[in-house]
């Protein structure tokens, strides 16, 4: 609490009158402090030293923080809920932690991550901004740095901020600049960040020699001009430039980061001077100079088949990450694959043993079927479907019993190649008939390698999901089928005929659900045969022959 001395006015005229020069204070502790009467203004009496304006208690805020020594902290997304950021976010410069008052300098990785907030302000206490950090900030639309900070992450701090316009720099900051909204390295040769905000046409300024790392990362622009001062391109500079349909690369670009054209999907065009010595391209692909290695892929080239050249010895990483091409031909000449190169890809067929290949991290990650074609097959079975097979001679692939007579087919050891499943199998010395392909038995890990199958007369089931991803590109189903359960063969994407017989009795919930090159047709009438919601989505055709 806090007063005033009321005797203030009167001691200073005392004072005056006295020619005083001095006031001395002697305090409790017996310590004399000595003031100069000309430099006093007010004298208050208070039970407590004064508040500092410019902290905030961490309950007045809806930000979270994460202590990093005993003065800083970092802005952070830890136990924070974006729906109770209002439209304008004042970052404070310090904050009240358990009655402990700390600095802000950082704003840490993914921190604003889909905030809705129309306005971030950073206080000049903030020396960093980290990964992510204003990714997905959908309603952004302008942002200062302060003079404070001197280091903004490689990354794409602002990425997916579709509305951002302004990225505005303090012009007396040491590291980065601004012009029209875009971020920049202090002298301009270097762009960082162009706001997703900004539309049409850019045109690089020519002081410019580096185009940073995810510099353009998910912008709306539908054309990039590309002076002849650039010499670099760096990793994921263009990536998911979702509106880019060319791109002209000058002679000058001496180097291109991995990922640089990554998910334009638009993008049919990369177009390089004949003159530079260092890439070239064919029919919009990008390749090194000598074409030996496939730079990337131009992601709105929309074929069903792509062979990579002869020439070509090694693939640089994410080539063709998510490129929507359903098969990737490579020659036996490539013995290198980089990082990602193929993944997400459907189909990738390459001509070679897989020892002699090297691969980077997640070559193949969440790739649908990799064929090395030199690689020697697994072949279970024989081709006779009449001959009774000893389950000692097929112990790749698990039975088990179901009655005294029959047996179901549980699954197949993951790397075979063929299979060839017999009527009848011993076990035990006692024959069984083999009635049931269980749900599951060839799905996912248990089919990936999986060319070919062939079923036997005397299969009336099969299960729930038992085909289910498995890449093959016929099956015939034996008459003797009376079900086909859910899922059996959904995401059999290469799979191209299948013909079911009028004993077929029921079709399970999306039985053949996203087979996109299947033609099917049903001996029957589409009025005497139960058919599953979506069971034949995304198929080519279906045809009822009654």
């Amino acid at each position: 609490m806090k007063k005033k001395l009321i005797a203030l006015g009167a001691l200073f005229a005392i004072c005056l009158s006295m020619l005083a020069t001095d006031m001395v204070v002697k305090q409790k502790n017996g310590e004399i402090v000595r003031f100069d009467v000309s430099e006093v203004n007010e004298v208050i009496f208070s039970e407590s030293t004064p508040e500092d304006p410019t902290v905030v208690d961490e309950s007045e805020t809806p930000l979270g923080f994460k202590i990093l020594s005993d003065s800083t902290v970092e802005v952070t997304n830890e136990n924070v809920s974006y729906s109770t950021f209002p439209d304008t976010i004042m970052i404070p410069a310090k904050v009240r932690i358990k009655d402990v008052v700390y600095t802000v300098v950082g704003i840490g990785d993914r921190a604003f991550g889909s905030c809705r907030s129309k306005k971030i302000e950073l206080p000049s206490t903030i020396t960093y901004i980290k990964f992510l950090a204003f990714s997905w900030c959908e309603n952004l639309t302008e942002i200062n740095i302060p003079k404070s900070v001197t280091d903004i992450e490689k990354l794409p701090v602002f990425n997916n901020c579709s509305k951002l316009k302004n990225i505005n720099v303090a012009a007396d900051n040491p590291n980065f600049s601004s012009a029209d909204g875009v971020l920049y390295n202090k002298d301009k040769t270097k762009i960082v960040c162009v706001p997703g905000g900004i539309r049409g046409d850019f045109t690089i300024p020519s002081s410019v020699n580096c185009i940073g790392h995810s510099a353009f990362r998910s912008d709306s622009l539908t054309s990039i001009k590309i002076p002849s001062s650039v010499t670099e391109i760096g990793k994921d500079a263009f990536y998911g430039c979702r509106l880019l349909t060319s791109i002209d690369i000058p002679s000058s670009v001496t180097e291109i980061g991995d990922g640089a054209f990554l998910y334009c999907y638009k993008l049919t065009n990369i177009n390089v001077a004949a003159d530079n010595a260092n890439f070239t391209s064919i029919d919009g692909v990008l390749y090194s100079k000598d074409k030996t290695e496939l730079v990337s892929y131009a992601y709105g080239i929309k074929v069903d088949t792509f062979a990579i050249p002869s020439t070509v010895t090694s693939v640089r990483g994410y080539a063709f990450c998510g490129c929507g091409v359903e098969c990737i031909e490579v020659p036996s000449s490539v013995t290198s694959l980089g990082d990602a190169a193929f993944a997400d890809c459907e189909v990738v067929v390459i001509d070679n043993l897989s020892k002699n290949v090297r691969t980077g991290d997640y070559t193949f990650e969440e790739c649908g079927l990799i064929v090395f074609t030199k690689e020697p097959t697994v072949v279970v079975g024989n081709p006779d479907l009449s001959v009774v097979m000893d389950t000692s001679e097929l112990k790749e692939v698990w039975f088990k019993v179901l009655s005294d007579s029959t047996v179901e087919l549980r699954g197949a050891r993951a790397d075979i190649d063929t299979i060839y499943i017999p009527s009848k199998v011993k076990i035990n010395e006692k024959i069984y008939t083999v009635t049931t392909i269980d749900n599951n038995a060839f799905s996912y890990t248990g089919g990936s390698n999986l060319r070919c199958v062939k079923l036997p007369p005397t299969i009336t089931e099969i299960g729930e999901s038992a085909f289910s991803w498995v890449y093959i590109d016929k099956i015939e189903i034996p008459s003797s089928v009376v079900e086909i359960g859910k899922e059996a063969f959904s995401y059999c994407k290469i799979l191209k005929n299948v013909k079911i017989s009028e004993n077929v009795e029921f079709i399970g919930e999306k039985a053949f659900y996203g087979c996109g090159k299947l033609d099917v047709v049903i001996d029957n009438s589409e009025n005497n045969i139960k058919v599953g919601e979506n069971a034949f989505e995304g198929c080519k055709s279906v045809t009822y022959t009654k």
